[in-house]
This record gives structure tokens, sequence and C-alpha cells, in this order.
């Protein structure tokens, strides 16, 4: 009886998180609008509502940066399953897994469920980072704030936090000697974020154990469809527009540090040496970038979700082989000063987001109103691009996530734009791109981001609406250009069409299959007279080639649990 007891106990540590994090944000689960429109909830919200079940076929999605590919809007676990359970349980869902996927971890690969269980609790609860790399000033204060939770629940790095959480289940399986569900965790990290498949390569680089080179391989071919090869160059070219994701001379110099330093831990970590390299890969891309503004991976100040659960795991652990040997009563005596230090932390954490995450009404924000108002097609930017495709069909030629935007032109033209050019050159610009209206907010607008440095149009273009400082302008001269029948089908008259090109775009006129190209501004020119057909004909290769992959993953994971049960 007691055996079962003691093997129950991991278990139920696990149990304890979850039963903890649900807890701090157990209101959340039920809201569907919290009025956080200078996160990217709107968008998800969007992408659910457009695409909804039709997310896993290839097709082109016509709302953002002039038309991408679906598989290029954004990565598709987060959007999906808000639109089936809504956005705001799943970001509770995602807040509640962290702890217990990092419990989890820490367990496999040390061993030791209690303190993998004070690792969870300090991650739930502490934000080592503010100490460190301060989001504001520093202020020791700020080590018990509720980062975590705000990044996730108000913020937008819940997709990160969702594909953190699968990478640490990843290594926990590997640990146990589950292939198969060490490669199914690493998918679903990557259909979480693009930041999955950098933690997972880090996470490989510090683990302690024999990685087979397959498992990333196998992992790859299944979410091909989301992450296709050309991807690498869209990433690249839309990298180099953003001062803190382009590359250049320097990001060697942070490479070599970083590789340096890797090279030292390794050589002088034992005991601790997985918590103490991942520890450093993260804090050192975080502490480059901020200090002396050198990087080598893109958005590097974004890895401090990754940096503040590996600090937690060294520090706990590193201070459990401190402790190590010392006498039970100063240990019970620890733990006592530690529950109250943590009982007043969940009320701290209760009460933030009691206050701070309320239900609102959505059709009293700017973003619903514009999103009523706007016909044809818009250029906007900031939390309205992100949330009216979440009330509307609007077809912009901007918003969507600017990494993956396949139209470099159509990102460097909005940098252009939202700068302060001429009057006549905006209106110019537009008619190029056959974009018929612009909505621009005003310093008083409830809008938050105010991308726009100014209203250059005020007073030269006639105001189609206008409420709360922000207005939606008319650009002269612009006429329909594309009927769209269907997604991803229209007619048009030849010429240039006035949609992102792509070479899965074909055009017909009487039937009969005519040239198409693209011109200066990355769009579309079909060399026809008269009016034609385009379709979007994606290929089904990276599909095909999922398939099989997840065929051969199957495989692989089969034998590994078949040797797994041999040696047991």
């Amino acid at each position: 009886m007691l055996h079962r007891v003691r093997a129950a106990v991991p278990f139920l540590y696990g149990l304890g998180l979850v039963w903890l994090n649900a807890y701090l944000v157990r209101h959340v689960f039920f809201l569907t609008f919290t009025g956080a429109t200078h996160s990217m909830h709107g968008y998800w919200m969007a992408l659910g509502r457009v695409l909804g079940d039709s997310w896993w076929r290839p097709q082109w999605v016509s709302y953002w940066a002039g038309g991408m590919p679906a598989e290029l809007t954004y990565s598709p676990l987060v959007p999906w399953l808000g639109w089936h359970f809504g956005i705001y349980a799943v970001l509770a869902v995602v807040f509640v897994l962290g702890p217990a996927a990092a419990y989890w971890m820490a367990w496999q690969i040390t061993g030791k469920p209690g303190w993998s269980f004070v690792a969870g609790l300090a991650y739930s609860l502490l934000s080592p980072t503010e100490l460190i790399q301060p989001d504001a000033a520093f202020g020791w204060i700020r080590l018990l704030e509720p980062r975590r939770m705000y990044l996730t629940l108000i913020w937008d790095e819940a997709p990160h936090q969702l594909a953190l959480a699968f990478v640490c289940i990843a290594a926990g399986a590997w640990a146990r000697g589950w292939r198969g569900v060490a490669i199914a965790a690493i998918v679903l990290a990557a259909l979480a974020n693009p930041f999955g498949i950098t933690a997972a390569l880090l996470f490989a680089l510090s683990f302690p154990q024999k990685l087979v080179p397959g498992t990333g391989f196998l992992a790859y071919l299944i979410v091909c469809p989301f992450y296709p090869p050309s991807l690498l160059g869209i990433l690249q070219a839309n990298g180099q527009l953003a001062p803190e994701s382009a590359w250049t001379w320097t990001s060697w110099l942070a490479l070599l540090i970083v590789a340096a330093g890797f090279a030292i831990v390794w050589h002088f970590a034992r005991e601790l040496r997985f918590f103490a390299l991942l520890a450093w890969l993260t804090t050192a891309q975080v502490i480059l970038f901020y200090r002396w503004d050198i990087h080598f991976l893109q958005q590097p100040g974004r890895y401090k979700s990754e940096m503040e659960l590996a600090l937690v795991l060294l520090a706990v652990f590193a201070f459990e082989k401190v402790l190590r040997g010392r006498p039970k009563w100063l240990l019970i005596g620890l733990a006592v000063l530690g529950t109250i230090g943590a009982t007043q932390q969940v009320i701290r954490h209760r009460k933030f987001a009691r206050n701070a995450i309320k239900q609102a009404d959505p059709t009293a924000i700017i973003e619903y109103r514009a999103a009523q108002a706007v016909q044809g097609t818009v250029f906007t930017g900031g939390s309205l691009a992100h949330w009216m495709n979440a009330f509307a069909d609007v077809r912009q030629y901007s918003g969507g996530s600017y990494a993956t935007a396949p139209n470099i032109m159509q990102q460097k033209l909005s940098l252009e734009l939202m700068a302060e050019p001429s009057w006549e050159k905006f209106v110019q610009r537009m008619q190029a791109v056959g974009v018929d209206s612009v909505l621009i907010p005003g310093l008083q607008s409830p809008e938050f981001w105010k991308p726009f440095a100014k209203d250059v149009l005020a007073g030269h273009l006639p105001i189609q609406w206008e409420e709360r400082d922000t207005r939606l302008y008319t650009i002269p001269g612009v006429k329909p250009a594309v009927e769209w029948t269907a997604s991803g089908h229209a007619r048009a008259q030849g010429g240039v069409i006035h949609v992102n090109w792509d070479p899965d775009w074909h055009a017909y006129a009487n039937g009969a299959s005519v040239p198409t190209h693209k011109n200066e501004w990355g769009q579309l020119v079909v060399e026809a007279q008269g009016g034609v057909e385009i379709v979007y004909e994606p290929r089904w290769l990276t599909r095909i080639v999922s398939i099989i992959g997840i065929g051969l993953a199957v495989l692989y994971g089969k034998s590994g649990l078949s040797k797994l049960g041999q040696e047991g």
C-alpha cells in the first residue's frame, strides 16, 4: 500500500501545479473578449473565423498583406483551437500547461519529483528574468510580478508559451525513452509557433543524452506544409527590414560569443549540465541583444520566455545540490518559509488576474466600428489591421505577421507609408497597388499603437468614415479590378491584378492558359487582353511528404517503444 502511495506522489505534484495555475485564471476560461486590443488575440480570432476547419488544406487567403497562402499567415494550432473552444479558454489552458510541462521534463531528467515540483511552483509564481533583463526599471519587487500571466493572457506570447510547453514535454518524453511521443510533441510545438522549432534546437544542444538525428528530421517532414523550404528566404528577406532580426557582421560576433560560452559551460558543468547549458544559450541571446545590440537569431528578445524557464530550473536544482545532506530541520524550515511566500504570491497573482483580465464589449471598440465601415481594399496598421477581420471580411493591403509576409515590396511600401511621405506620394503608391481606402488613427484615437507617424492625408482626401479621431479616406481613381468568385478564384481584366504574385496562381482566357509574372510591386500580371479567370492551384507535395513523415514517425516510435519494453 505504501509503495502505491509513493508511486502516486509524483503525479499528485503534477496535478497540484495544474490545479494551482487553473485556480489563478479560472474566470478566464469563460471570457469571450477582454479589450486587450494591443495583443495578437484578434488576429488569431480572425484566422479562426476566416479559415475554420479548412485551415489544414492549401488555399489562398486574401484578407492580409495583399493576400498569401494560408500556411504563411500564422502557425495554425492556436487559431484553430481558438475557433473551436474560444481563444481565451485556449490561452488559459496554455497558462496552466506551462508549469506542468516544465515539472514533467525536470522530473524525467533528474528523477527528483519533489524538487521538480519546487521548480514548477517557482516557474508559476516568480519572474527571475526581471532581475537580469527587466522589462522596465530594475526592482527586486519585479521578481514577484505575474509576468508569465501578462505575456500569456494579455500580451501575445501564448503561441510561444504553448510551443515551449510542448518542447518540455518532448524533452521529458525523450528522457523517458518515448521517441514517438517526443516527435509528436515537437510537431505540436512547431504547429504552435516558429519559436517551437528554435527552442527545440536549443534544448537538443543542451540535452544530457544523445539525440537520434532522425527525430528532428521526421518532425520537420510532418510540419513541412506550414514551414516549406521557401519560407527560409521569406524570413531572411523580411528579417532584413527589422533591426532586431537583420543579419550583420556583428551577428558572427554574437554567434562566436555564444559558442565559446557554450564550450566553457559544457566543460565545467557536470551534474547540472543540461540546465546550465540551456540557461547560457537563452540568457546570452537576450543579454547580447539588449545590452550590446548584437544577435544572430531573429527577434532575440523573445527568448526571455525560454530564459525564464531555464533560470528557474538551474536555480532550483543548484539550490538542491547545496542543501543535499543538510539537517532535516533546515529543510523543513525552508519548506515552511517557501509555503508562506507561495501563498502570498498566489494571492497577488489571483488579484492581478481578477482585476486586469475582465470581460469587455467588443462592439464598443474602434476596431469593431472600423470593420463595419470598410469596403473594398484598405491599408492601415496596428490593432486595426489585426482585429478587423475578427468582426468582418476586410481585404487588406496590411496586417498579418510581418515575418512571413510573402511580398517583400508590400512590406517595404508599408514601412515607407507609415513614416511621413507626402500625401501625393501616398496616393500614388496606393493607386499603384489597387488600394481604394486608407484607415488612419489620429493621436486621440483609442487605437493602441498609432502606427502612422503623421496623418498626411488630412485635408487632402475625402473622408468616407470618421469616429473618435480615426478616419477612413477614399483613394481616388481606384476601381475594383478583381471580382472574387470564391477563395482563390476570381475574374479580372488582363494586365495587373492587384493581388500578391505566387507561383501557384494560374490564369485562363477562354479556357486556355495564359502566361503570368509579377511587377515591380510584387503583384500578379496576366499577359492577356480582356477578361481572364485567375485560379490559385496549390501543389500538394508538402502534404504528401507530411503523410509519409507521419508513417515513418509511427514506425520509428513503435520501434523505440518495443526496444524500451524489451529492456524493461
